[in-house]
């Protein structure tokens, strides 16, 4: 998935960008947070990552809506 889908993805549900380090993004809704690497392409186990880390948050299904 492109980083960009992802972010505007991420900022719909209203998932905030707390902090960049390095070659990271944290972004954090609620109690949940993730890091998002600095990619074009956001590799597919990295993307499952990222949404098991939000799935508390945002409810098990919400890369797929």
């Amino acid at each position: 998935m492109p980083k960009a889908d992802l972010v505007r993805l991420l900022r719909r549900y209203g998932v905030v960008k707390v902090r960049e380090t390095g070659s990271h993004e944290v972004w954090r809704t609620g109690r949940c947070q993730t890091a998002v690497p600095k990619h074009r392409t956001i590799a597919p186990g990295t993307l499952r990552k990222i949404k098991d880390h939000l799935a508390p948050c945002l409810g098990e299904d919400w890369l797929e809506r």
